[in-house]
């Protein structure tokens, strides 16, 4: 249960770079070609390449099979699939895209100065990109490691990857961004910075995640073209000024919305979760707002998704038994290596109103804990509960293991991610070897289509004319 926050929080400082250029680096295992043409559909005067002039269509089909398929998680009949490794014991998954694709990252089976060798990955149900289905190595950016920490439907993966350039604290580090098999540092434009990490990005390749220097850390946005009104490259966030400046973005939906966490220092134990809005919406006005006031010094609270409308969830940490004046995040981790039960809370917010998630019920007398860590569209959650991976839906939480088929060798500890065709992916043990999995309705693909009625039918005729109009005239526009 405590993988996920260990994994999200461990920050590597390397050295120091003034000024902000993006710089095109083949991965270090794969050097296709990559697309011309521009990476944002919707900037006027730019013009979209074929994959992402297709993108509006396909949200069109999305919204039309949100509209009609029934609740995934009633099925009874999921098929569960082991995404394998990449030489080394422990595969860590971090996001599955609406495509079905997982990415993260996993030991290799070598060896560095730092211990053991991490790789960023991407699972592919099919052969893309060049590259076969099931697990891929991404490699890096000329140093030893790499993690993949998000992907949206096009292709394009985030994360944070070594140079081979040294640094004060170990080895260079860079956001970059991963698209037809090239690796692109998104490289540093504060001075005195010297490590960035892209956390998340949306459909239109606008990636949010942190810039630092080892002491302390910022929430930053990337973006390739003006928008929200901040400028194209980089851009640094203050998350709640003036009292909180430092921070790390965690998530960022296709309005520009922004959440994460604020916080003392990069390595400092207390936090509290924000959201950052480019322009008035959800009756709140522009810029940062706190989400949980009532987090005070020496807690966590960290938001880890949000939804297109809104909606976000996450999870805190309150009243730690250790003492303040130490209470670093290695010591939680230290607590949590030890079997020491930490009393998470897992939310969600809507509109101004947080509410608490229900955790599974307490096993022997041990406290009962929970942390929501993604949601779909349809307000589907997913996280972990008791070192159970668990949904949420409609305030009941759900055990994933009971999805499971009879005699699958499977224990689902946490679920870190789930897409809109209810696809989920986390890790778990496989006849008692850790693993990491994805778990989807086994009629995955043939969506169901309820009883509509006749008013029912003329609306979806309507919706379907529609589509088809809207195609048609894209079609006409690229002719």
């Amino acid at each position: 249960m405590f993988a996920h926050f260990a994994s999200t929080h461990s920050v590597r400082a390397p050295s120091d770079k003034a000024y902000w250029e993006r710089v095109t680096m083949p991965s270090t295992t794969n050097t296709q070609t990559k697309r011309p043409g521009s990476r944002d559909p919707r900037r006027g005067g730019i013009p979209a390449e074929p994959r992402n002039a297709a993108r509006g269509w396909r949200a069109l089909w999305l919204a039309l099979f949100l509209l009609l398929a029934p609740n995934v998680l009633a099925q009874d009949t999921w098929e569960v699939i082991d995404l394998g490794n990449l030489g080394g014991d422990r595969t860590t998954p971090s996001r599955v895209d609406d495509a079905g694709r997982v990415v993260g990252d996993g030991e290799t089976a070598l060896t560095g100065k730092y211990g053991t060798i991490r790789h960023a990955f991407v699972w592919l149900p099919e052969a893309e990109f060049g590259l076969p289905a099931g697990i891929n190595d991404l490699g890096t950016l000329g140093g030893d490691m790499s993690r993949a920490l998000d992907s949206n439907e096009a292709g394009t993966i985030v994360g944070t990857a070594e140079t081979d350039r040294p640094a004060p604290f170990g080895m260079e580090s860079l956001a970059y961004t991963w698209d037809d098999g090239i690796m692109t540092a998104l490289q540093l434009g504060v001075p005195g910075a010297s490590f960035s990490q892209g956390n998340a990005v949306n459909r239109f390749d606008e990636v949010a995640g942190l810039i630092g220097n080892g002491f302390s850390c910022q929430p930053a946005v990337w973006l390739p073209a003006p928008a929200h009104g901040l400028a194209a490259g980089i851009n640094v966030l203050a998350p709640l000024a003036p009292a909180l400046l430092e921070g790390r973005a965690t998530a960022i939906n296709d309005r520009g919305q922004v959440v994460g966490e604020a916080f003392l220092g990069c390595d400092i134990f207390g936090s509290t979760a924000f959201l950052w809005l480019p322009e008035p919406a959800l009756g709140l006005p522009a810029g940062g707002h706190d989400l949980t006031p009532e987090i005070g010094e020496f807690e966590l609270a960290e938001p880890t998704a949000i939804t297109n409308d809104g909606t976000i969830v996450g999870w805190k940490l309150r009243n730690i038994s250790i003492s303040p004046q130490s209470a670093t995040r290695a010591d939680l981790e230290a607590l949590a290596e030890k079997g020491v039960a930490l009393p998470f809370e897992a939310w969600v917010w809507q509109t101004g109103t947080l509410t608490m998630l229900p955790p599974l019920p307490e096993i022997d007398g041990f406290v009962a804990v929970a942390q929501a860590f993604d949601l779909n569209d349809r307000g589907t959650i997913v996280g972990t509960s008791n070192a159970t991976a668990v949904a949420w839906e409609d305030g009941r939480i759900i055990d994933l293991n009971d999805r499971l088929p009879a005699g699958s060798g499977w224990q689902l500890a946490e679920a870190v991610s789930i897409n809109e065709r209810g696809e989920i992916t986390g890790t778990g043990t496989l006849d008692g070897v850790p693993a990491a999995f994805l778990l989807r309705p086994a009629q995955l693909g043939a969506v169901p289509i309820p009883s509509l009625g006749g008013f029912g039918l003329v609306v979806l005729a309507a919706l379907l004319t529609i589509l088809t109009l809207v195609h048609l005239r894209r079609s006409a526009a690229r002719a």
